[in-house]
């Protein structure tokens, strides 16, 4: 189903589309709206274009359900406020981005290069929020970079959950000035033997002998 908002650039009432328990999917196409509330129960609204709220200071409030950018932008004077829903899908906001009540963003990683991202063109407010990444076929670890990109950032996620994880990497994430990473790490194996440690006169310590099982990828030392 697609919902055609109208197209009017001042005077529109305001919108809110409620639809409690409904898994049912609505798509938003060349929408200009004042304000908008999402309230979809367990449905998904998908953006088929771009979405532009006009009108002084207007939100974009998910309740509940979630909302997919599905690689459109939303264009706001206001805020987009993530309130107990799912916010996913790589896309565009150009004003600010918050969490609260536990709101998430869920972004999909194919492999560490291919994965989703969101550029938010202004503040990143996290602190309320989780994340989670849905890392199906990913096989090895390392830098999923710039899954998120702001202007400037604020806290930290709640929590980072994987999902689909085949391999059980542990997950760190890292928030820098203007973006906002996550390292899949695999656990280390094999052993290390036959190593003994010296303490010399003047307080440094020698390795003497030693060797290290190659699966975990060191060289000998000796």
């Amino acid at each position: 189903m697609f919902l055609h908002p109208p197209e009017r650039s001042w005077g529109e009432p305001e919108h809110s589309h409620q639809n409690r328990g409904a898994a049912l999917c609505v798509w938003i196409q060349r929408g200009r709206f004042f304000t908008q509330a999402i309230n979809k129960g367990l449905g998904v609204v998908f953006l088929a274009d771009d979405l532009m709220m006009t009108g002084g200071s207007k939100d974009l409030t998910i309740l509940s359900g979630t909302l997919d950018l599905n690689g459109q932008t939303v264009t706001a004077n206001g805020n987009v406020i993530i309130d107990s829903g799912t916010l996913t899908g790589s896309g565009t906001i150009t004003n600010d981005l918050v969490l609260v009540h536990n709101g998430i963003v869920r972004l999909d990683a194919a492999s560490i290069g291919v994965h989703d991202s969101i550029a938010i063109g202004n503040l990143a407010d996290i602190t309320s929020g989780s994340l989670v990444l849905d890392i199906n076929g990913v096989t090895s670890g390392g830098l999923i970079d710039d899954l998120f990109t702001y202007d400037t950032g604020t806290g930290t996620f709640r929590a980072v959950t994987l999902l689909n994880d085949g391999v059980g990497f542990t997950v760190f994430e890292t928030y820098n000035a203007n973006d906002c990473d996550v390292f899949l790490n695999t656990a280390p194996t094999g052993t290390i033997t036959n190593v003994s440690v010296s303490e010399n006169t003047d307080g440094t310590y020698t390795f003497d002998t030693g060797t290290v099982d190659t699966t975990l990828g060191i060289a000998s030392i000796g």
